[in-house]
């Protein structure tokens, strides 16, 4: 099995594990040494203070040390080279393994530097292409397009001048977004960034986090009354164009937080006449929810 479906094996046990358990920090310790195997020593770190905060077992913790010093040594000396101060933290943990009867093959397989291709992250801004910012009417547009409307194909954008092979058009952030169900032990669920070492949800195991930010953001956001739903709703066979709607439907709330006044809203948007500009207030997709309704 390829490394990367070990690694997404454990983050699904990582989700499922009980809160604050002895089973949880076995997971976030297993997934450890997958990460230290695919050379994401940051990411391994990261799993090994994670298990420790949970609380995990003296002969565990003593191993997750010896782990994350291996890491550091690796970080802070690209070649290998040992700094003395490290390796003699290295011997340390070593003689507390051997003091608790410890397999010592244990340190020597984390002190070994894995063979395999170090797993690349790729940033995902590094492709963004710039934002165009010259349209008077479309925010995050270029001005080489505008919105028109006819009776034959509705609402549509035409070209006001020639238009460049490659030339950037517009660039504009979703309203909402919602990753497939393949997708939730392997990406956030909030920022859509792939993450090895994720971090669940407390109350459902259905969202994974690439950072404490990311889940408190979540819950703000949407996944507060989600989290409640999104298992049922998977049981029962619902695809993820209706796990778009439910988000939908959340984030729209979400601008309310009131029933009454959303309602209230959505029969302005239906008071509107204009075909062209019907949902907008102010600029062209400045709005949120009365964009994606008038759609």
């Amino acid at each position: 099995m390829d490394l990367d479906s070990i690694i997404k094996l454990y983050t699904k046990s990582v989700a499922y594990a009980p809160v604050n358990s002895y089973i949880l920090s076995l997971a976030y310790a297993n997934r450890s040494l997958a990460l230290f195997k695919a050379r994401l020593y940051r990411d391994c770190i990261d799993d090994i203070e994670h298990a420790l905060l949970v609380g995990c077992p003296e002969k565990l913790k003593i191993k997750l040390d010896a782990r994350k010093v291996r890491c550091h040594q690796i970080l802070d000396s690209p070649n290998s080279t040992l700094e003395k101060g490290n390796f003699r933290e290295l011997e340390k943990v070593s003689k507390q393994l051997e003091k608790v009867d410890l397999n010592a093959k244990t340190v020597k397989l984390d002190e070994s530097v894995s063979k395999n291709n170090e797993f690349i992250k790729l940033d995902g801004n590094r492709n963004l292409p710039q934002v165009p910012n010259d349209n008077e009417e479309i925010p995050g547009a270029s001005s080489a397009i505008k919105l028109v409307y006819s009776e034959e194909f509705g609402r549509y954008v035409v070209a006001t001048r020639d238009i460049e092979p490659g030339e950037v058009l517009a660039v504009q952030q979703a309203y909402v977004s919602n990753l497939f169900p393949e997708n939730f032990y392997s990406h956030c669920i909030y920022c859509m960034k792939q993450t090895w070492s994720g971090i669940p949800c407390d109350k459902c195991v259905y969202a994974i986090y690439c950072s404490e930010n990311c889940r408190k953001a979540a819950w703000i956001n949407h996944h507060d009354i989600e989290c409640q739903v999104v298992g049922p709703l998977i049981d029962v066979g619902m695809n993820n164009l209706g796990l778009m709607s439910l988000r939908l439907l959340v984030s729209a709330y979400k601008e309310t937080e009131d029933l009454q006044v959303l309602k209230n809203h959505f029969k302005v948007i239906d008071s509107l006449t204009d075909p062209r500009t019907r949902g907008f207030t102010g600029k062209i997709l400045d709005d949120k929810n009365m964009l994606v309704f008038t759609h």
